[in-house]
């Protein structure tokens, strides 16, 4: 199946590209598509994305999927449909 990946921020920097479609298998979870997303893009990726451990992500990134965070779904664990779009975006300090 095909998922959309929107980056911003420093990952945008990483992945040379706004955005980008890519075929993972049915019913992929977040957590394999950042395996492959990691696979592609390599330490600069991970340092962006997952904690030391490499396998949690970062306090200061978001992933959504269609708009939700997916701290709001099943985490790591959330399963991508057909056509969803993910977007990896870090958590910009700042306001007013």
């Amino acid at each position: 199946m095909n998922v959309r990946v929107q980056y911003l921020g420093q990952i945008r920097v990483i992945a040379n590209t706004k955005e980008e479609e890519l075929e993972i298998p049915s019913s992929a979870m977040v957590e394999e598509l950042l395996s492959k997303l990691s696979g592609m893009y390599g330490k600069n990726f991970d340092g962006e994305v997952f904690m030391e451990d490499g396998k949690n992500l970062r306090d200061d990134l978001t992933v959504a999927i269609n708009g939700t965070a997916i701290r709001q779904l099943d985490y790591l664990n959330t399963r991508l449909k057909q056509n969803d779009v993910v977007t990896l975006f870090p958590i910009f300090p700042g306001g007013g």
